[in-house]
């Protein structure tokens, strides 16, 4: 893994230790990505033209105390 992805050996052995011990961890990180990245492009085609990332995420930390399910709620409705 350290080879391929040019990460350090002991950081690979962590990663790689940390996906054997806690396999679900990985793919609620990878779910909780795609919800943002989804929140993304909705605010892309709502926004259109007047889109811009630095108020996106701007929104994003503003929100950031929100669950994940709740966060997509209020931020559809603010834009």
């Amino acid at each position: 893994m350290a080879t391929e992805t040019g990460i350090s050996p002991r950081q690979a052995q962590y990663i790689m230790d940390r996906i054997i011990l806690y396999p679900g961890e990985g793919a609620s990180e990878w779910i909780a990505y795609q919800a943002f990245l989804q929140l993304q492009r909705n605010a892309k085609t709502l926004k259109g033209e007047d889109y811009l990332l630095q108020d996106f995420y701007q929104l994003i930390l503003n929100f950031s105390h929100f669950p994940l399910e709740n966060l997509n709620n209020s931020i559809n409705e603010l834009l």
